[in-house]
């Protein structure tokens, strides 16, 4: 069977169960477990699936490329538009630049959220606060997007944190992040 059949029984599966269960069907289906295993890899990184002991399971339509949490506000969201033409959304600032650490080649337009202003940010030019003493809405350390850095600079007299690029900021969090699991997607 070719390599795009399975994937659709694959994902024909999910839709239908919800979960995938890789013995099962490897049984059901004579295929190679080995084999099946590849195709979930593969379907994981496209962001279809995420493995699961002994499966997979269908990721919520909104779910983190990187830690697959549901957003928690809108003003932590941000959405990457890939070369591919494929979107992904990562939950927060600090997923995103852990997910760019490793696929800033692949992104050609990464869009945020202002963290007071509300208003649509590129976040390639965007100002980002980390380590502010706030509440935090998701990952550890706190990542705040911010479009101007006179605001950003404002924010962190008030909150503490530091302004920092988006260059320096991914280094900043993934110098954090370096012994996390996140840091192997």
């Amino acid at each position: 069977m070719l390599k795009e059949e399975r994937h659709k029984l694959i994902l024909n599966e999910l839709d239908t169960t919800g979960l995938f269960d890789l013995k099962a069907f490897s049984r059901a289906y004579e295929m190679s477990e080995m084999t099946l295993y590849r195709d979930l890899q593969y379907l994981e990184t496209t962001g279809k699936l995420i493995r699961i002991s002994g499966g997979a399971k269908l990721l919520p339509i909104d779910s983190c490329v990187v830690c697959h949490k549901q957003p928690q506000s809108k003003r932590q969201r941000i959405t990457l538009h890939l070369i591919s033409g494929v979107e992904k959304k990562a939950c927060c600032a600090h997923c995103a630049l852990i997910y760019l650490e490793k696929h800033m080649k692949e992104v050609q337009q990464i869009l945020g959220t202002d963290f007071l202003m509300d208003t649509t940010v590129n976040v390639k030019r965007a100002n980002f606060v980390i380590g502010a003493n706030l509440p935090h809405f998701c990952c550890d350390p706190s990542v705040y997007l911010f479009s101007e850095c006179k605001i950003a600079t404002q924010f962190t007299k008030g909150f503490g944190g530091r302004v920092l690029s988006l260059e320096k900021a991914i280094e900043e969090v993934s110098e954090v992040m370096s012994c996390c699991k996140h840091t192997k997607k």
